[in-house]
């Protein structure tokens, strides 16, 4: 069976539980990575709004984390991660299900993972994040 490379998996790190409001986790995603300096995002459904944005919102540069959805094909952007693009990401969560805003969230600072959100939002779906974010995004549940 082919794997899927996530990097935090097998280094110290937390696994926080539950769903959060998605609208707030995007507007204090900032707050809880102030170092990171790229966001991935991958996804299979988005809508048209949601993927006209994302276009808008990407930035040259590789995409860092291992495709996540090996069929079918999905689209990955890398985005800038600054304030306008978590709190518009923020605006299209309260019109879009989350399957047409996204599938997967990474949030890295140059080469290192900061979060990987695999499957992001769904029911059983775990983040994994180091600790010193832990507090905000508990605050996010």
């Amino acid at each position: 069976m082919l794997g899927v490379p996530l990097q935090l998996w097998n280094r110290p790190h937390w696994e926080l539980k539950g769903r959060p409001d998605i609208a707030p986790f995007f507007r204090h995603l900032h707050a809880a990575f102030p170092t990171a300096n790229a966001l991935f995002v991958e996804g299979i459904s988005l809508a048209r709004d949601v993927d006209a944005f994302l276009r808008s919102a990407a930035e040259p540069g590789d995409y860092l984390p291992g495709r996540q959805t090996l069929w079918p094909r999905s689209t990955r952007y890398r985005l800038r991660f600054d304030g306008p693009t978590l709190w518009a990401l923020g605006d299209l969560s309260r019109r879009h299900a989350e399957p047409e805003l996204l599938d997967h969230l990474f949030v890295y600072e140059d080469s290192k993972a900061l979060l990987e959100y695999p499957d992001a939002f769904g029911q059983d779906c775990h983040q994994k994040t180091g600790k010193d974010c832990l507090v905000i995004l508990q605050t996010l549940h």
